[in-house]
């Protein structure tokens, strides 16, 4: 083997650049814990948006649970008893509709019936407001169905027109913006 006896310099060469190493790695371990962090609040800001966008869906079906409730109660009540009045309204909660619980509250102040039912985990409050049309035409008669779905703290709103003739039917559906 042949060994140069003359120090061509590595020894300075290695002197000069000690640290460099470390202050790379250091770089590069920034840049990956910022990488990290960076991850973590995305992935945590989509779950956050995904968990939000579920509890708006079942704010929006318990609110539709009510729409649905209150036509299952409306195509079994005689529609030719209810009087489309204020003054003096038929009662929904005397109607006669088997075993079908009713617990319709009418409201005096605001001319309108209300139920409440905790249901599928929320809670849906349905209004029932007579829309008499033209006097004397009982054809366009109406009942004006508001729905508010609510589960844990998102609210969802379905207005609803029910007609009745020639049975009983939805003839509006839309969501309310809160």
């Amino acid at each position: 083997m042949f060994f140069p006896k003359k120090n061509i310099g590595w020894g300075r060469y290695i002197k000069e650049e000690q640290g460099f190493v470390l202050v790379l790695t250091l770089m590069l371990i920034s840049l990956m814990s910022v990488l990290a962090v960076t991850s973590f609040e995305l992935v945590t800001s989509t779950t956050r948006i995904t968990s939000n966008h579920k509890l708006y869906l079942q704010a929006l079906y318990v609110a539709d649970a009510g729409v649905e409730d209150t036509l299952c109660v409306l195509s079994k009540a005689d529609w030719g008893s209810l009087v489309f009045d204020p003054e003096t309204p038929s009662s929904l909660a005397t109607l006669s509709l088997g075993d079908i619980d009713v617990n319709w509250t009418w409201d005096n102040v605001n001319n309108n019936w209300s139920l409440s039912k905790s249901d599928l985990g929320g809670t849906y409050t349905v209004t029932l407001t007579m829309d008499a049309g033209d006097a004397g035409d009982t054809s366009d008669d109406r009942l004006v169905l508001e729905s508010t779905g609510t589960i844990s703290g998102f609210t969802k709103v379905i207005v609803a027109e029910i007609g009745k003739v020639p049975s009983t039917k939805i003839t509006l559906w839309m969501e309310k913006e809160i």
